[in-house]
């Protein structure tokens, strides 16, 4: 089984900044047990909080400079405390540090996929980050929830575990709500799943669970379970074994082909096409191509093959795909001025459905 765990900073380190070597020392153990029978893939958070901490602040920094020097400071601490944990039990460990842009371009994402793939059939540990040093806001994923459900995603893993300090997904807010109930277990494109989400940023919400709740959705779009969790030693090896800990997300029984989901969530959309009823219709439930005829609007500035976002007469955002048409292009077929007549201006092949 191949398993994708995502630690978060709460969890690997404590309030004044230093990493938890405890917790280090734990993982180091448990996954030493596991690993003649398990591959496992680490995104791990914490950088930034080390090195701020070092700077002496004790919040994350908020201007982008601040947070590259605070994240190059921070990441040899965190590297370090993996290095030594593992090394205990003669497991050897790698750096991985990823940016946005890197997976957006697809032969930097096969490239990375296969890395990946080699440091794992090798018994190499991948310790996955965003590189927080050169990130800017356009090339920053901003998370690390989501960066874990993409590296699931290249990985083609089993399952992705989210380690937390909270028992698991709740109902409400534990913060602002007495006792709440706790998720056990929920769809990944469920109403109720919807539901939460819609108000997890409030105080009626569940309160800093909407980015791994995003997360468990782009999973589930590639069939890859999602357990989120508090860590313990115990937590791991349950989940494995199939006991319920924590919540547990389920994902689509049908697989999607991977190109197919490096379309919907590693490219960046950069232009928005409006379609009418039918042209939804088609696309949802024929796994038609999208054509011009049912195109009401498109966005300026879009060029052949670039990605974009395509949305229904609600503004609901319903698929996203690789254009072969430019905006000039659609326009001048929507006013009879092309003969392109039946041509797609997004293949079926180059659409994935949200």
């Amino acid at each position: 089984m191949k398993i994708v765990l995502k630690f978060g900073t709460s969890t690997l380190i404590d309030g004044e900044g230093n990493v938890r070597t405890d917790v280090f020392s734990d993982i180091a153990s448990t996954i030493y047990k596991l690993n003649n029978h398990h591959n496992i893939v680490i995104v791990a958070s914490g950088a930034a909080m080390i090195g701020a901490f070092k700077l002496g602040s004790s919040s994350r920094p908020k201007k982008i400079e601040e947070l590259q020097v605070a994240s190059s400071l921070g990441q040899v601490s965190l590297m370090n405390a993996f290095i030594s944990a593992f090394e205990e039990y003669g497991i050897n460990v790698a750096q991985i540090l990823l940016t946005k842009n890197i997976l957006e371009d697809r032969q930097q994402y096969l490239n990375t996929k296969s890395t990946l793939n080699l440091l794992i059939e090798k018994n190499i540990i991948p310790i996955i980050n965003e590189n927080d040093t050169v990130s800017t806001e356009e090339l920053s994923y901003g998370d690390n929830d989501r960066l874990s459900a993409m590296v699931s995603q290249i990985v083609d893993s089993d399952k992705l575990v989210i380690f937390t300090d909270t028992e698991g997904l709740f109902y409400a807010n534990p913060e602002f709500v007495d006792n709440p109930d706790l998720v056990e277990s929920i769809e990944y494109k469920s109403e109720q799943l919807e539901e939460i989400l819609k108000t997890a940023d409030s105080k009626k919400g569940v309160g800093g669970f909407t980015t791994k709740i995003l997360a468990s959705q782009i999973a589930g779009y590639s069939g890859i379970d999602t357990h989120i969790t508090d860590w313990n030693s115990e937590s791991l090896s349950l989940i494995i074994d199939g006991e319920r800990v924590g919540t547990y997300i389920s994902p689509s029984i049908k697989k999607i082909p991977s190109r197919k989901l490096w379309i919907g969530f590693g490219m960046v959309s950069t232009g928005i096409i409006n379609v009418d009823n039918g042209a939804e219709q088609a696309l949802m439930k024929s796994n038609a191509s999208l054509l011009y005829k049912g195109i009401v609007e498109c966005s300026d500035d879009i060029s052949r093959g670039d990605c974009v976002t395509i949305y229904n007469s609600k503004g609901v955002p319903i698929a996203k795909g690789i254009t072969s048409w430019s905006s000039d292009e659609i326009r001048q077929a929507m006013n009879k001025k092309s003969s392109a007549n039946s041509k797609s201006v997004v293949h079926k092949d180059n659409l994935i459905i949200l």
